[in-house]
């Protein structure tokens, strides 16, 4: 490393996996303004398509550690079906809206999230735009159950 110092600050080296990955800041704020999501883990530098291999072809232990990001985005077009099928806005979903039948949608999008998805109730609740009390008052209520 004490070699290296004279070299100075190298783009190449900046940023963290991710950052680099997209091409840099501007990129990664444009895609979360699009809400474009990709799969990425900050322990594997690449690609999406690099990332996925990588995971797809770790064991069964270590599957269940890198797919969290997968499951989110999966989870978000989970939430865009029902959605689009329910006739609701994803942004009033996201919301808290307890208009009409909102509050049921987002009752079986939470246990969906957590028994299927493998959600925490943290994550549900950020990917379902309520607090984690919220989402855990969703479970003690029984809501949810028989929407579909």
């Amino acid at each position: 490393m004490q070699d290296e110092i004279s070299e100075g600050r190298r783009d190449e080296l900046v940023g963290g996996g991710l950052v680099r990955t997209l091409g840099g800041w501007s990129n990664v704020i444009s895609i979360r303004k699009s809400n474009d999501r990709i799969l990425c883990d900050d322990r594997i530098l690449g690609k999406n398509e690099f990332v996925e291999r990588v995971i797809s072809e770790a064991d069964d232990r270590i599957k269940g550690q890198l797919s969290v990001n997968k499951r989110i985005i999966d989870a978000n077009k989970l939430i865009q079906e029902i959605c689009k099928n329910k006739k609701v806005n994803v942004a009033e979903l996201k919301g808290g809206s307890r208009r009409g039948e909102i509050p049921l949608i987002r009752a079986y999008l939470a246990r969906l999230l957590t028994k299927d998805y493998g959600l925490t109730l943290a994550e549900t609740a950020r990917q379902l735009g309520v607090t984690t009390s919220a989402i855990s008052k969703i479970f003690s209520r029984n809501e949810g159950k028989s929407l579909f």
